[in-house]
């Protein structure tokens, strides 16, 4: 029997790692977070009690919890914008 092997190469084109567009935060005492709940079962509970979590040990306010439309979809750029403006950091759940 004859015939070819097509072998694909497993390396691909690597971006390079994007730039946060926020700083980092020097510290986490009193800062204000935003958190993007990703829709998935139970998430909502996990962003409340974090967000309890983080006032208590570090004076934090959660300025909002957003949800998104579904879980394999972003949260719109301006949605996003708006969060990160009234934050100083923003949290978001696994793939987002």
């Amino acid at each position: 029997m004859s015939g070819s092997l097509l072998v694909y190469s497993p390396s691909g084109n690597v971006r390079a790692a994007m730039a946060s567009t926020y700083p980092a935060l020097a510290q986490l005492r009193g800062a204000r977070i935003g958190i993007i709940d990703n829709t998935k079962p139970n998430f909502h509970a996990f962003a409340e009690r974090l967000a309890r979590a983080l006032s208590a040990e570090f004076g934090t306010t959660t300025e909002e919890i957003v949800s998104k439309r579904a879980v394999a979809v972003a949260l719109a750029p301006a949605e996003y914008d708006r969060i990160a403006s009234r934050s100083q950091l923003v949290f978001a759940g696994s793939g987002d």
